[in-house]
């Protein structure tokens, strides 16, 4: 059993309806690093290694050449971005892979949501308000080729625990 932070707070998002209808078979996985759920985007998007739980294990066992990864977050347009789900030597990417997939289309979506006004107002990204280095993936969702991740951000001084009763402190400084 993993780690989770008390003090996650999930970044509302609109689920993803599949446009065939709902026989459209769901897959999900959880990514955690160390046996504590979620791994910061901004590690993501720079380190060589990201210490992921299962991280070479293949992702999804992809039978397409490319998945669209799709943020839907109330307020921004849908964002959506393809990326390959093969690798170079024609075998599905690993979990890591995907990570820094998601990474990389959470960046694009903060770069342009910064030069964007929110409809709702709730959630605001950019300098000064959600940045990557704020934002943790704590699961992905597959419904065909199309992968909506699901994301968090975790105050700081954020306490851990597990079930049983084992604290730990993160993220102070």
């Amino acid at each position: 059993m993993c780690l989770t932070p008390t003090s996650y707070r999930l970044v509302e998002f609109n689920p993803f309806k599949h446009p065939y209808g709902s026989h459209i078979n769901i897959d999900t996985k959880q990514i955690s690093v160390n046996c504590v759920l979620g791994v910061n985007m901004l590690d993501a998007l720079h380190q060589s290694s990201l210490g992921i739980d299962g991280g070479e294990t293949y992702f999804f066992r992809a039978t397409g050449a490319k998945f669209m990864y799709r943020i839907d977050i109330p307020g921004y347009p849908v964002f959506r971005q393809q990326k390959y789900a093969m690798s170079a030597k024609r075998i599905p990417i690993t979990i890591e892979t995907a990570v820094r997939q998601v990474a990389q289309v959470m960046h694009a979506f903060i770069e342009q949501a910064a030069r964007q006004v929110s409809t709702d107002g709730l959630m605001r990204f950019g300098p000064g308000c959600l940045e990557l280095k704020d934002l943790y993936l704590v699961e992905l969702r597959r419904f065909g080729a199309t992968i909506q991740p699901v994301f968090a951000y975790i105050e700081p001084g954020a306490v851990f625990m597990d079930s049983g009763n084992v604290y730990v402190q993160y993220g102070s400084q």
